[in-house]
């Protein structure tokens, strides 16, 4: 027997070939032995991507220490980048739970094969918060500010992508 499973006949495999088809799938994934890291997904809904920037002067100059901090946190924790950051804004709700989306990414990089970059929260700019991940060549960053910045009392959030696949 080499391998994960050892090869049937037609004759072994009669009146199980349906029944088994999501077993052989769960064999199939668990014996690739894939290491490969996946893409973190953007922000999940309530998050919006508006079409233009839409918390005026002020906001963005604070998103801009945020990002600039954000950036070089990742850079000395992750010397080997593949390219430029690339960045994008989003909005959140004024009741997005930052403990939530900190745990829903939490478990995708997890997955993924990405950690956590140490010390990521508390070298941020003052007023800012977020979480970063990082994988061979590749950092995720996704800031807010602690404030609420619109109308109705949304955040504005920031995603930080480094390296292939951005």
């Amino acid at each position: 027997m080499r391998g994960c499973a050892r090869r049937e006949t037609s004759a072994d495999m009669k009146g199980w070939q349906v029944a088994s088809l999501p077993l052989a799938f769960l064999l199939a994934v668990a014996c690739s032995g894939s290491s490969e890291v996946t893409k973190l997904p953007d922000p999940p809904s309530p998050l919006v991507q508006p079409e233009e920037y839409e918390f005026g002067t002020e906001t963005h100059m604070e998103d801009q220490e945020a990002l600039r901090a954000a950036n070089a946190v990742v850079a000395d924790a992750v010397p080997d980048l593949e390219g430029k950051p690339h960045f994008r804004y989003w909005t959140a709700p004024a009741d997005t739970d930052p403990a939530g989306m900190r745990e829903w990414y939490g478990q995708r990089a997890a997955e993924g094969g990405w950690v956590p970059i140490e010390g990521f929260q508390r070298n941020l700019s003052r007023g800012s918060d977020g979480f970063a991940f990082s994988a061979p060549g590749r950092a995720f960053a996704l800031i807010w500010l602690k404030r609420p910045v619109g109308a109705k009392g949304e955040r504005s959030v920031a995603v930080i992508r480094y390296g292939a696949e951005r």
